[in-house]
């Protein structure tokens, strides 16, 4: 009997790791209602200490604090001035590595209208910046992050800018964030 229950683990094990989700009964309820994150520029040295970086796997979404230009870490993209200009740089922008964060640009469909993040890995800027507009929506993929079987994670979110500030290097953005692994839809399951 105790050789059976194993086996029935291990199987349960497996097919949780397999679905690559965080609950192994099935994807998670979250709300389509945005989080509201200031982000301060990176590249100003009055900013040391301040929001810079987003994390799209936190939940809530808020700003994290990145200690010095040029380091990656626990978090998806951040905001920087390049030639002057606001703009929103994945991880990889900085490192040159392509650690899988990435942001696709839409300036075609409105923030709600924008019901899955695209597929296609190409779709995503994970080298270059894409700049800060209030015309656009940015959609969001983050690094791969281990989830509790070890299996590979990605999540995905979508953002827009409500406030943007040149002079000051100050981004004011919101953000809805499927908490889903590997889930690419930008709306949540009560809602398809």
């Amino acid at each position: 009997m105790h050789r059976l229950s194993l086996l029935t683990l291990a199987v349960v094990v497996a097919a949780a790791a397999a679905t690559g989700c965080d609950d192994e009964f099935g994807p998670s309820d979250w709300s389509p209602v945005p989080d509201t994150v200031a982000l301060y520029s990176l590249s100003r040295a009055e900013y040391q200490g301040l929001p810079s970086a987003v994390d799209i796997t936190d939940e809530p979404v808020f700003g994290h604090v990145v200690e010095a230009p040029g380091q990656t870490g626990g978090w998806d993209f951040v905001l920087e001035e390049l030639d002057g200009v606001l703009a929103f740089s994945p991880a990889g922008a900085l490192s040159g590595i392509p650690a899988g964060p990435g942001i696709a640009v839409d300036s075609t469909t409105g923030f709600d209208a924008i019901i899955r993040a695209p597929g296609d890995t190409a779709a995503y800027h994970r080298l270059d910046s894409v700049p800060v507009s209030a015309s656009v929506v940015y959609v969001a993929r983050s690094r791969v992050v281990p989830t509790f079987f070890g299996a590979r994670c990605v999540r995905f979110a979508k953002f827009r800018t409500v406030e943007i500030d040149p002079a000051r290097g100050i981004v004011t953005i919101e953000v809805v964030n499927n908490v889903n692994c590997n889930d690419r839809s930008l709306i949540p399951p009560d809602e398809d």
